[in-house]
């Protein structure tokens, strides 16, 4: 299974999106706030979550993810 790694979950186009995804791919997202997205989505096997501050991220190491990455 291919591993798309997400920003915006929380938002009306990323969390449909990510719905649309899941059921084929491993979502991984990154966000400040992991209560506002919605359960149906935080609750998923192929989801999971980093929460990060992008104004401290300033390279691809910064976002500290284990998970190797398909897509973006």
């Amino acid at each position: 299974m291919k591993q798309i790694l997400l920003t915006g979950v929380s938002g009306v186009i990323g969390s449909k999106l990510c719905l649309r995804l899941l059921p084929e791919y491993k979502i991984i997202a990154i966000g400040k706030q992991y209560s506002n997205i919605p359960s149906e989505i935080r609750h998923h096997q192929n989801f999971k979550f980093y929460e990060r501050d992008f104004e401290n991220v300033h390279s691809v190491q910064d976002l500290q993810i284990s998970e190797s990455v398909d897509l973006v």
